[in-house]
């Protein structure tokens, strides 16, 4: 499928959809839990419905209602001899968080996903897991899916943890933490995306445990259980950030309800990332942010985001209306993403015009005029999302190919464009 999108100003008032990273680790500790958990404004992008899936395959007790659920542990934890495969689709989150719950099921699981999925990185995960007593076998490349994990318990204990990867890595550990034989105690070598772990933290003291943490150590004492509650996820910032670099390309003002104000999320630093450039940042009362472009160019940028890696492509494309370079470091984990997301960034900022430079772990680009193009997402639904917001801008008509990968985090993201009076139009 692609869009084609013509350029246009949008203006008026959306709601964030339900945080995806939230979503994913709510459904984690709820089926862990005792007793029956309700969680309100779920996510019902695929990823998250993937990882539902995935714990229904295991044996959670489900009851999906529209964007809510029941859920409970059921049979997850009660062991048998049938042989269960959860497909993760594209879904990293799915595939890390899953293969973690699937060590302590007490069952043998086959864990397998795309073909991009495979290639993305597992090998610490499964390093950590196996140092805890767990069974795991790689059935193609060593580090990668698909693998099989057999029932073992796991010991817990104290280990040293490489985050350059992925901070998932880190979470999928924390929330099987209850699960082990003793404490579970980690040092972590590394500093990417911190704000995630410290999401995974957050959602698991919601449903009752106490996690120590000292810097780069993070600890979860034994003899701890997940209790069940009611939950109401909040809205997602990630999201949220197209609408406000919109705003900020098309000289607009937007506003998107749904979000909290003092969120943990790490892609709530667009706000900072907008007003430093010079764009007007309002935040007002339950949860809703106004932002509004201006008529002049906006400062150029150098910026570390190495612990917000989800904004790296809706931030460089603001090089489009910008009177000097948009620097962006600290990404080489971006090469690892659902694309290359360096050189996929490369590729269409070039198609529209703008001058590029890079390295493994840098992006550099000039501003420039913004082009209309026939640009290509690569599967991607982050490049798909900046390149719409990018193409508003366009001297032209842009069309996108592959613009059935929003669905992976956003599937109405097009339809809350048109709400602002975007003139897109989905084709096949």
């Amino acid at each position: 499928m692609k869009v084609i999108i013509t350029p246009s100003k949008i203006s008026g008032t959306v709601s964030a959809p339900s945080s995806k990273s939230l979503s994913h680790r709510a459904l984690i500790t709820a089926s862990l839990s005792d007793g029956i958990s309700e969680i309100d404004n779920l996510s019902d992008c695929r990823d998250v419905l993937l990882t539902l899936a995935g714990l229904q395959s295991l044996g959670a007790g489900i009851i999906l209602k529209k964007k809510q659920v029941r859920i409970s542990t059921g049979s997850l934890l009660k062991p048998d001899k049938q042989v269960r495969c959860i497909d993760c689709g594209d879904s990293g989150t799915s595939a890390r968080f899953l293969t973690a719950v699937a060590t302590v099921s007490g069952k043998k699981i086959l864990i397998d996903g795309s073909r991009r999925l495979r290639t993305r990185p597992m090998a610490e995960l499964i390093r950590l897991l196996r140092l805890n007593g767990a069974h795991i076998k790689e059935t193609h490349k060593n580090g990668q899916l698909p693998l099989e994990i057999y029932p073992a318990k796991l010991t817990g204990g104290s280990f040293r943890i490489n985050s350059d990867d992925s901070s998932q890595f880190i979470s999928a550990m924390l929330l099987i933490a209850p699960l082990m034989e003793k404490a579970l105690r980690l040092n972590i070598n590394g500093n990417h995306s911190r704000p995630y772990i410290d999401m995974t933290v957050e959602t698991m003291e919601k449903f009752g445990l106490k996690i120590k943490t000292l810097k780069n150590n993070l600890s979860v004492s034994e003899n701890q259980h997940y209790r069940a509650r009611k939950l109401t996820l909040e809205g997602d910032y990630s999201a949220a950030a197209y609408f406000f670099a919109a705003a900020m390309m098309t000289q607009s003002t937007v506003t998107v309800k749904n979000l909290k104000t003092a969120s943990l999320q790490a892609d709530r630093r667009f706000l900072s990332v907008a007003s430093e450039m010079g764009a007007h940042v309002r935040i007002k009362n339950k949860g809703t942010v106004e932002i509004s472009g201006k008529e002049k160019k906006y400062r150029g940028l150098k910026i570390n985001l190495g612990q917000s890696p989800d904004l790296v492509p809706v931030v460089a494309v603001l090089a489009g209306n910008t009177t000097g370079p948009i620097e962006i470091y600290d990404i080489a984990h971006l090469r690892h993403k659902e694309s290359d997301r360096i050189k996929s960034l490369t590729h269409n900022l070039t198609m529209m015009g703008l001058k590029v430079n890079t390295s493994e772990s840098k992006l550099k680009v000039f501003p420039g005029l913004l082009q209309a193009a026939r640009i290509d997402a690569f599967d991607d639904h982050r490049i798909c999302m900046a390149f719409t917001v990018a193409a508003l801008a366009a001297g032209g008509q842009t069309v996108i190919k592959g613009a059935e990968s929003v669905n992976k985090s956003y599937p109405g993201f097009f339809a809350d464009l048109l709400k602002l009076g975007a003139k897109v139009r989905l084709s096949s």
